[in-house]
């Protein structure tokens, strides 16, 4: 059997460690490309701001707007008529005159929550998004 020469040794070494961690790698930035390859917050902890652009809601999802409604608009009242409407998501979506049961919101849509600083008329402890921003909060 033929002898390999330490040099040559060492040089399997560093190529068999070499392809091991590429191959390790890999494994590791595949949960990375999902997270960007799929964008959507189908939760929040609490109140959070996003833009009007990034609702997404499924067809046939209830919404209600300005509908006599305006003045006892509110985060609260807003997941009761979701809740009502049989709505199985986790977020609503309020701004001063609409109420939207969302399955989820665009990922790089959320904003800083002083753009979402209109108070709700139906409670004025509670945030209604503002110019352009929608307030979220979980259903």
């Amino acid at each position: 059997m033929p002898r390999i020469s330490l040099p040559a040794q060492v040089l399997l070494i560093v190529a068999v460690i070499f392809v091991g961690n590429a191959c390790a790698c890999k494994k590791v930035t595949k949960p990375i490309k999902k997270i960007f390859a799929n964008p959507k917050v189908t939760e929040v902890d609490g109140h959070t701001c996003y833009t009007k652009e990034s609702i997404r809601i499924d067809q046939g999802m209830p919404a209600y707007t300005n509908n006599g409604m305006a003045n006892d608009l509110s985060a609260d009242a807003c997941k009761k008529f979701c809740k009502d409407q049989g709505f199985k998501g986790k977020i609503v979506g309020v701004t001063p005159t609409e109420c939207h049961c969302n399955k989820y919101m665009k990922y790089d849509g959320a904003r800083d929550a002083d753009k979402c600083s209109i108070r709700c008329r139906g409670n004025d402890q509670q945030f209604c998004g503002g110019l352009g921003y929608v307030s979220v909060y979980p259903a």
